[in-house]
């Protein structure tokens, strides 16, 4: 076999994901399981048929694909089919309405007025959080470490001064759906049973709107592109959720305007802002910098594009990595899953707590490390991407491939059905479980990489419930002191 082989393979998951798009808003004409769809063909194109393409047309010569073995490509993609198959299957055969009774218990019912109270709740959280980091100093990629010498660990956020142990589960837990409640409730329209003025709604709305736009300078500042396109998609998705397609047109012209801006922010951008010097540099003054370099950038966007293709859209050839070490090692068993069970427990509580994900509970036993290992020779370095297909056969053979992609076709299931049960609250959870505002090859996540997720998900949905108990004594209040004023 030979690295063309993966062009025909990478068609055949283009016409799966487009029939799936067909079949999906033929006999549903549910947006939710639309967006769903679409997300799916997007995941191939930039997995799997983008990099195929760039590869045949370069010979993959791209200096990330050393070290890869053209068969165990082939099977990378021929692993995908099978996946994407099954989790498809699974997907729509799924028992909705037993799901739906399941999902009522899990996640509480509001009042809209409730809901937006939450949304807008949410977005500040997502405000404080990057005021923490704003005014704390920039540096590139948005990270601001201070250590504690005694422990030589990070010690407390950038400028407000909380611990990092009490910060960081904050940021882990809050900042990607607040992100998502903010644009919920930017496309949302005015309704008569929010219990509110226009006037009072369009305050709350402009508020998630200044939230998103300070977000999206924030992702420029620190040079980090998918920051400020997941806001542009977020966006247009919340607006096709709420049936108000016009905001698709910010999707298209963020996309357009990273399209011009992105090689120079991955290249020239990225280089001054390791510098110390411009860790003294502010928002203002970095944005200026990005536009002195963009008029001074002679070389066509298109072709500094099509170049990043080669490097940053690798996961599928960079899972090779995991066939490598099995045709090796052997399959890893169900180490990777028992090892990850025991994410949840505080260290404080287990000081010898395997690595989550991991197959010897070492974090050099992370698949990402593992990928990089194989294909570079070098025991640490960057972590490399791969996809859940190549994860589960890494795991356990063929059968890997099957359990995983049933377990993560019923669970897309359960959180599309979320949307129909429970609103605004589903459309927050379902967004947020597909990963929505980010390109990356964790959309189809793998089986260990779901635990880690409910890990996050959990606290959320105890704080929605929360949310729901305390919202329901204040109607009960309200209603009390009326029939009072009424005596």
């Amino acid at each position: 076999m030979n690295y063309d082989m993966t062009l025909p393979l990478s068609l055949i998951l283009i016409i799966i994901a487009l029939l799936n798009i067909f079949y999906s808003y033929k006999k549903y004409h549910n947006n939710i399981k639309t967006i769903i769809s679409v997300w799916v063909l997007i995941y191939m194109l930039y997995v799997f048929f983008v990099p195929s393409v760039y590869g045949v047309f370069t010979d993959f010569n791209s200096s990330i694909s050393y070290g890869i073995n053209p068969n165990n490509l082939v099977l990378v993609y021929f692993l995908e089919i099978i996946f994407i198959c099954i989790l498809l299957l699974t997907f729509y055969k799924a028992p909705s309405k037993r799901i739906s009774v399941v999902i009522s218990k899990i996640i509480p019912s509001m009042s809209v007025k409730s809901t937006v109270n939450l949304l807008l709740f949410l977005s500040i959280i997502v405000l404080v959080l990057h005021l923490d980091k704003i005014l704390g100093g920039l540096v590139s990629y948005g990270q601001l470490v201070k250590y504690d010498a005694s422990t030589n660990q990070e010690a407390i956020g950038a400028f407000f001064g909380v611990p990092l142990k009490f910060w960081a589960p904050i940021s882990a837990i809050f900042m990607e759906p607040g992100k998502i409640a903010a644009a919920l409730l930017v496309t949302m329209p005015y309704n008569s049973r929010l219990s509110m003025s226009k006037h009072k709604f369009k305050i709350y709305k402009f508020f998630a709107l200044g939230v998103l736009i300070m977000v999206a300078i924030y992702g420029i500042a620190i040079g980090v592109r998918h920051i400020t396109l997941g806001v542009f998609i977020i966006i247009a998705v919340a607006g096709v959720i709420h049936k108000r397609n016009k905001f698709i047109y910010m999707f298209i012209f963020g996309l357009i305007a990273m399209i011009l801006i992105g090689p120079v922010i991955g290249s020239v951008y990225r280089v001054l802002l390791t510098q110390s010097s411009s860790s003294e540099l502010g928002v203002v003054d970095r944005i200026s910098i990005l536009s002195d370099l963009k008029s001074e950038s002679s070389e066509n966007a298109f072709n500094k594009l099509w170049d990043e293709f080669g490097v940053r859209l690798v996961d599928a050839r960079l899972s090779t990595g995991l066939i490598q070490f099995t045709d090796r090692e052997g399959h890893v068993g169900l180490n990777v899953i028992a090892n990850t069970l025991t994410a949840p427990v505080p260290r404080f509580f287990y000081s010898d707590k395997p690595a989550p994900r991991s197959y010897n509970g070492m974090h050099e036993g992370l698949a990402g490390y593992v990928v990089w290992n194989e294909l570079t020779g070098r025991k640490w370095g960057l972590w490399g991407g791969y996809t859940a297909a190549s994860h589960s056969w890494w795991e356990m053979s063929l059968l890997g491939v099957f359990l995983c992609a049933f377990i993560y076709g019923l669970f897309l299931r359960i959180t599309v059905d979320s949307t129909a049960v429970k609103g605004l609250v589903g459309s927050l959870i379902v967004l947020y479980s597909i990963n929505i505002l980010h390109f990356d090859s964790f959309f189809m996540r793998s089986i260990p990489d779901l635990i880690m997720f409910f890990s996050r998900l959990m606290p959320l949905l105890i704080f929605i419930a929360l949310w729901s108990k305390i919202s329901r004594i204040k109607f009960v209040f309200s209603r009390c002191n009326k029939k009072k004023e009424r005596i």
